[in-house]
């Protein structure tokens, strides 16, 4: 919901609910900077937000070596599939083979769903958002390029070693 209303461009919201409910809805409205009525957070929500907020400053510096000032390899390949077409990202880091031609394949079940241009774009955004962050983290997705022949030689000889089973009453 705090999304959505950021995304609206509400920079105030109003919260009803548990105590819970409002908890976490003011922390992760403060944490992006909105304001909110309907809820008077608590020293430690403060200091809990405090904490996360400079956990997520941390997490933004990691990515870059300060020694230096260069991009850490992940970062320069979240860069690349972010930013720059699929060819000339993968010239640059052959490993992200993996992460498009699993985002292409989800793309390939989103259109065979036949959801509405407005589910695709969400579902889509999301996956390209899931592997922006196993690219970050360093979970490039990999893949395995095997010869069709190969393939349908091995499915002919399971399909034979079958037959011969039934043949012979095993």
């Amino acid at each position: 919901m705090v999304r959505i209303a950021q995304a609206r461009g509400w920079d105030e919201i109003r919260v009803t609910g548990s105590e819970t409910f409002k908890r976490e809805v003011w922390m992760e409205a403060a944490a992006r900077g909105m304001q909110v009525r309907g809820y008077s957070p608590t020293d430690a929500d403060k200091a809990r937000l405090a904490a996360i907020q400079s956990k997520d400053e941390f997490r933004g510096r990691e990515n870059v070596n300060t020694v230096t000032g260069k991009k850490t390899h992940e970062q320069g390949m979240v860069d690349a599939f972010k930013n720059e077409r699929p060819e000339a990202a993968m010239q640059k880091y052959p490993e992200l083979a993996g992460a498009y031609a699993g985002v292409e394949a989800a793309r390939r079940k989103v259109d065979h769903e036949r959801l509405s241009v407005e589910q695709a774009k969400v579902v889509m955004d999301r996956l390209n958002k899931n592997a922006l962050n196993a690219i970050e983290r360093g979970h490039v997705p990999k893949i395995n390029v095997t010869d069709r022949n190969q393939d349908r030689n091995r499915q002919q000889e399971v399909a034979a070693s079958r037959h011969r089973d039934k043949e012979f009453g095993r």
